[in-house]
């Protein structure tokens, strides 16, 4: 089974995806080994990091077997699977004595465990692999319970008591049919759509919890937007479109996208949803604004194809990577808010933005240098007229991670672990520290990521002096 990285949700989802053509986040995972970190007393010129400023306490896990980095927060610890293609459910409290396989774990679908908590109450996963996983529920008291009905679970999203995921059934004659599971009853999950396959991006719109029992939404303003292929009969058969639940009907509808097709990157921001979708499906890839009722307002930086991606709130606004008018290869930082067209950031003409994250009043993100067109470095913007390259010397930043008043990030420039506290002297990297850093998670005050060789979990705690 494949799968496609997708900057804006940090989420590994299942192919097959489709979506407009963009700047390819690099792929900086590689095999090397994991070292204890080690704070370096000369960072690359002009940073220089005092001493006195951090405190990094670190350990490290070696885990037997290959470890698959999604981790999840549950029960007040991380939790990982380990081991390929199929493996066991692991466990951390951020410490290498803390971190160990879970006792009486079934096998876990390492390539796509779909690790999703639940309330802190449930841990639903994949267990075996390919067509035949089945749903998986661990308690966190040493309980695994197998979900009966379904197979081949994935893109699993938990709202309230109830968790949503497609599927295949014994009715559903191979297509993955949207799927509701209540926990605490214990009983089969409900057919929520039929009529749909290879569906995407579950994504809860709203903030009421939907009613437990039928699996609907209700209490207004709840939506459960996803992407999903029509099998039914019609002009949009075959093809992918945006649908969502009715409150309180438990069916669902296409939203008014005419003549619109392959939604990607959605992404719920104050009871609206954002998206980039093919308005002609001829690939004139434009921005979808979607309300609580399926209403969609289409937005465009480029006629001819805005190419959205990375839709990100901050300060009051949606920013997004898109294609600039007339260069369809060059992309820049673009703002939506308060409903009105789509503005470009200044100072951010071509620089192709990436990892859209903010931290401490300001939005970062990896872009081109404009002095050096095929390198990227790290920027910084106020959102107004502030916009300036942070760090020009940490190459290709990627996985910007916000632990406690820390940014984290790995760069291709040394290929170690850097940081900042938003200042020059807070900035630095750990020269003696892990190499090809990726997949950096914050659970907790404790920084997970990958640290080498598809064997080593890589823990940092991180404590201001």
């Amino acid at each position: 089974m494949s799968h496609t990285w997708f900057a804006s949700s940090d989420r590994w989802v299942r192919t097959p995806r489709h979506r407009a053509t963009r700047p390819v986040r690099p792929d900086f995972r590689q095999a090397l080994l994991e070292e204890r970190l080690v704070l370096s007393s000369a960072p690359p010129a002009p940073v220089e990091v005092p001493a006195a400023t951090f405190a990094f306490a670190t350990t490290r896990r070696e885990v037997a077997t290959s470890v698959n980095y999604t981790v999840v927060p549950f029960d007040h610890a991380a939790y990982f699977s380990a081991g390929s293609p199929t493996g066991t459910l692991w466990s951390s409290d951020g410490t290498t004595g803390g971190t160990a396989p879970v006792p009486g774990s079934p096998a876990v679908d390492s390539n796509n465990p779909d690790l999703t908590p639940m309330d802190n109450k449930y841990l639903f996963f994949r267990s075996g692999s390919g067509p035949a996983a089945v749903l998986e529920t661990f308690d966190g008291k040493g309980h695994f319970t197998a979900v009966p009905g379904v197979s081949d679970p994935y893109d699993m999203v938990s709202s309230g008591h109830t968790l949503y995921f497609f599927a295949t059934s014994p009715a559903s004659a191979g297509q993955h049919w949207l799927f509701a599971y209540n926990a605490d009853k214990g009983a089969t999950p409900t057919v929520v759509k039929s009529g749909i396959d290879n569906g995407y991006d579950l994504t809860v719109l709203g903030s009421h919890t939907p009613d437990s029992d039928s699996g609907d939404f209700k209490g207004g303003g709840n939506r459960l937007y996803y992407a999903a292929q029509d099998t039914g009969g019609g002009s949009l058969a075959g093809t992918y479109q945006l649908w969502f639940t009715n409150a309180g009907h438990g069916t669902t509808e296409v939203t008014s996208t005419p003549g619109g097709a392959n939604p990607y990157d959605l992404t719920p921001v104050d009871n609206k949803l954002y998206f980039g979708y093919d308005t002609t499906g001829t690939g004139n890839f434009q921005i979808g604004v979607a309300d609580d009722k399926g209403a969609v307002k289409t937005y465009m930086v480029n006629p001819v194809n805005s190419a959205p991606y990375d839709f990100t709130p901050f300060k009051g606004a949606v920013y997004f990577g898109a294609s600039d008018t007339g260069n369809p290869a060059s992309t820049s930082l673009y703002m939506l808010k308060d409903n009105k067209g789509p503005s470009q950031v200044v100072g951010t003409a071509g620089t192709n933005p990436y990892d859209l994250t903010e931290f401490k009043n300001f939005l970062y993100y990896g872009a081109n240098d404009p002095n050096a067109p095929a390198t990227q470095v790290l920027w910084r913007t106020d959102g107004n007229k502030n916009t300036y390259i942070f760090n020009p010397n940490a190459t290709k930043p990627h996985d910007l991670t916000v632990v406690n008043d820390t940014l984290f990030f790995g760069a291709d420039s040394t290929s170690h672990l850097w940081y900042t506290d938003g200042t020059t002297a807070g900035t630095g990297s750990f020269i003696a520290g892990p190499t090809n850093v990726s997949d950096l998670t914050a659970i907790d005050r404790v920084l997970y990521f990958d640290a080498g060789a598809d064997k080593h979990l890589g823990i940092d705690k991180t404590k201001k002096k």
